[in-house]
């Protein structure tokens, strides 16, 4: 990874990287430098909301 981010720093001075909250890989690429963000955007799935909806009647 850090190879590859020094390869990347030639050509892009800043690099942006959008990582799931929650996800493991977080502390590994706060590690390597970059800094946390507020979260950009909630990703679902259509096919899992339609079958938690089925499945979870309010």
């Amino acid at each position: 990874m850090q190879k590859a981010l020094t390869v990347l720093n030639k050509d892009y001075p800043v690099l942006r990287l959008f990582v799931t909250l929650g996800n493991a890989s977080e502390s590994i690429y706060y590690g390597l430098g970059f800094v946390t963000g507020v979260e950009f955007k909630k990703l679902y799935i259509p096919a899992l909301q339609k079958t938690a909806s089925k499945n979870f009647k309010v």
